[in-house]
């Protein structure tokens, strides 16, 4: 990608959650909200993709179209995450730690056409899993947690 649109691509993260952390370039807009127990982030990524992203303990489950194909579940070593298509043509991935304690992570994707899917697996690409403790929050920073879906969904 050239001009407006071209991106640079974090090789650490500079966004930190208690299960995940992950990578906003410049260019990109973001909103953080704490409403209460849980935090969301609002994206535009620079060229015009739209992502909210969940940390907390009760994310939205969003029912697949009929679909069976549309339903993806992926598992990595520090957890699991289901990708899921929806009715509305929203991307959806959730992601469960497998520290029973942790937060899950769920990741909403509006809508995209075929030009945006290289912007979304790149940013995919970003995110580590990360464990908390009393002393902070600690990162893999080799182990991609996404990697499945940006490469299958969206192409990396």
């Amino acid at each position: 990608m050239d001009g407006p649109e071209q991106q640079k691509s974090y090789l650490y993260c500079n966004v930190y959650e208690a299960s995940a952390c992950f990578g906003v370039a410049g260019g990109d807009v973001m909103t953080m909200r704490v409403p209460m127990d849980f935090v969301t982030y609002d994206l535009e990524l620079v060229g015009g993709a739209k992502v909210l992203i969940y940390s907390g303990y009760n994310p939205s489950r969003v029912p697949a179209p009929d679909t069976v194909s549309t339903v993806k579940i992926y598992s990595v070593p520090s957890g699991d995450y289901e990708y899921v298509m929806a009715a509305d043509g929203k991307h959806v991935i959730t992601y469960t730690p497998r520290d029973n304690e942790a937060p899950l992570l769920q990741i909403v994707v509006d809508q995209i056409g075929a030009s945006k899917k290289r912007l979304v697996a790149d940013f995919l690409s970003r995110f580590r899993p990360c464990k908390s403790d009393a002393d902070g929050v600690a990162c893999d920073k080799d182990q991609v947690l996404f990697k499945g879906v940006a490469e299958e969904v969206f192409g990396l």
